[in-house]
């Protein structure tokens, strides 16, 4: 048996593998998890029955048809009508992702290196894999918010996060091993309209 180290820090035993596990993992879940941001899913809503009562609306995937619609074919991207414009970004400042941006949405941004999580920051193992920490954008007030998960230490501007957080423009976020710079879409005013249906 002979342990050696890889250039990314890991351990592992060379007799049983030919390349790091580790790096193997990181780089499986990093292309599973760009397939599924440019991967579209089509999906066909039935033709709603209004002459049949119901106590409870029938939801297909993350869309809920509209009453009155005929059957029509719609690309789902994971996350529900009305939540997916864009509010703001955070952007990778320091560690081994430096230089990417993770878009923010209405609602809660789930932040893990899980490729299920609404920000994946895949390539820093001190973040925990599913819900790190929330990072909340609240259309009514046009507020931001983070608060901690069930991750290690979340920072603000160098401060530790024990509770739920206003954040503003340029605030500095520290999740693991990495640094990040938040940037407001929707501030002073600045807020996506919902479309009003006829």
């Amino acid at each position: 048996m002979a342990i050696v180290k890889c250039e990314n820090g890991h351990f592992f035993d060379n007799n049983k593998y030919t390349s790091c596990p580790y790096c193997v993992k990181l780089e499986n879940e990093r292309n599973r998890y760009e397939e599924q941001m440019r991967d579209q899913v089509t999906i066909m809503i039935p033709k709603r029955d209004d002459s049949i009562e119901t106590s409870e609306s029938v939801t297909v995937g993350l869309y809920e048809p509209p009453k009155g619609d005929d059957q029509k074919t719609i690309g789902v991207f994971g996350r529900q009508s009305g939540k997916d414009f864009v509010t703001g970004w955070l952007v990778c400042t320091k560690g081994r992702e430096k230089g990417r941006d993770y878009r923010i949405y209405n609602g809660n941004n789930w932040i893990g290196r899980g490729c299920q999580m609404d920000i994946c920051i895949v390539d820093d193992p001190a973040i925990s894999r599913e819900r790190h920490a929330v990072l909340v954008y609240d259309n009514r007030s046009n507020k931001f918010f983070l608060s901690p998960g069930c991750g290690t230490i979340t920072m603000v501007n160098h401060e530790m996060l024990v509770k739920a957080k206003e954040i503003k423009s340029r605030d500095k976020i520290t999740l693991g091993e990495s640094e990040f710079t938040f940037v407001p879409f929707c501030v002073e005013g600045e807020t996506w309209e919902r479309e009003e249906k006829e």
